[in-house]
């Protein structure tokens, strides 16, 4: 699979998960604040950004979005330490 298509599917899991946490209009906003593309140069970065954000809150919305995304790939992932190898294990099990 094409990197650009795994950043597509990335950025589609990343936009559903936040929807389904938060709605739609928050959604939104917190998009705003923390770009989703950081995702696609540094997981790791993004999961920081949203733990200051939401603190604790944050494992909800980093779990919705591994499970939007496996959901998106067909793949069950085996449940990595972080958000940034649990991004690259799935990226890696597409190529």
């Amino acid at each position: 699979m094409e990197d650009t298509r795994f950043e597509n599917i990335l950025l589609e899991a990343i936009n559903e998960a936040l929807v389904k946490v938060f709605g739609s209009e928050t959604s939104r906003s917190v998009q705003f604040y923390i770009d989703p593309n950081i995702a696609l140069v540094d997981p790791n970065a993004y999961a920081n950004s949203l733990e200051k954000m939401f603190k604790d809150g944050a494992k909800v919305v980093l779990e919705a979005i591994i499970e939007a995304l496996r959901e998106r790939t067909g793949r069950p992932g085996t449940g990595p330490k972080n958000f940034g190898d649990a991004i690259s294990s799935l990226k890696n099990d597409l190529k």
